[in-house]
């Protein structure tokens, strides 16, 4: 069967040819023959030995996290993750074995490419408000860096469980303006000018920028309700500095969220089809996916385009 490999890191990702792995021989396996597959940031530092999963050490490695096929034993259409099996399992292949909890059904409404392009990025802040937080009725919801893929898919997510409003907050003016948003934060490069304005008043923030933007949010912000801050990416910086005053003179949670502070069993069935369930309503997102042959693999992967990436065998 056809799939990508990493033999040497300086090498990068090639086409190969490997032996397809066994049918399953119980019940609690099933084996998926591969249609659709996602280059998620998270998959490129795979390939790239630069993510800090175990997996990404071992070489021959396939990588891959997730992707869209069909069930050989049903015959029917799957969404399927690989972070509950087998160490060295990855998706980037023609079949693939994966325990029957990491496989969900595709409604019959949904693109093959869209969901093997969008479930990942989606992932983070379905996980994150569904495991890490307590949501209390009329929350609010502050996205730091609303204009990346996932923090796009973050505000409909959001709205869906129940935010009464959502605010986003990014660089990008113009992108910013394209949003579905209650209200809007510029972030300037001279951090201290920037003013949250009615986000300060959030009772929880979805940040995938981390850096200097904890420090300076808390700073800003004169709200005295609850604030759990879930720290889910690190595209400003991998370390921050929380001022000791403006966690004791508020009810701050800060905690973070991603696969580790949750178990690999926890995205199961329910979970997926909850989210193909909000993907099916927030059809206007993940209009920038593009879709490539797998004997492209390589000279895309070389390209880092800014489109979400996919794959099809």
């Amino acid at each position: 069967m056809q799939a990508i490999q990493v033999r040497d890191w300086a090498a990068g990702p090639k086409l190969t040819t490997i032996p397809r792995p066994s049918i399953p021989s119980n019940n609690s396996t099933v084996q998926v023959r591969v249609q659709a597959v996602g280059l998620h940031r998270l998959v490129r530092a795979q390939a790239a030995g630069t993510h800090p999963h175990p997996v990404s050490a071992l070489l021959p490695m396939i990588p891959g996290v997730d992707g869209v096929g069909v069930d050989i034993s049903t015959g029917k259409r799957v969404y399927f993750h690989t972070f509950a099996a087998p160490r060295g399992t990855g998706s980037f292949a023609e079949y693939i074995n994966v325990p029957r909890g990491s496989v969900c059904e595709v409604p019959d409404g949904l693109d093959s490419a869209r969901v093997a392009g969008l479930m990942n990025p989606m992932m983070s802040s379905w996980m994150a408000l569904r495991t890490r937080v307590e949501l209390r009725d009329g929350w609010t919801c502050l996205i730091l860096g609303a204009t990346s893929a996932s923090g796009k898919l973050a505000a409909g997510i959001a709205r869906n469980m129940g935010a009464a409003k959502v605010y986003g907050a990014a660089r990008d003016e113009g992108r910013l303006a394209e949003l579905d948003l209650d209200a809007r934060v510029v972030l300037k490069d001279s951090v201290e000018d920037t003013h949250f304005l009615g986000a300060g008043e959030a009772d929880v923030v979805l940040d995938y920028l981390y850096g200097p933007w904890p420090k300076v949010y808390l700073a800003k912000s004169r709200a005295h309700s609850p604030l759990t801050w879930l720290s889910i990416g690190n595209l400003a910086g991998a370390e921050a500095e929380i001022p000791g005053p403006k966690l004791r003179g508020r009810d701050v949670t800060i905690r973070g969220s991603g696969l580790g502070s949750w178990s690999p069993e926890r995205m199961d069935a329910v979970e997926m089809a909850g989210m193909m369930d909000v993907l099916m309503k927030i059809a206007g997102v993940g209009s920038d996916v593009k879709v490539w042959n797998i004997g492209e693999a390589e000279e895309v992967w070389r390209a880092q385009l800014r489109e979400r990436v996919v794959f099809t065998f």
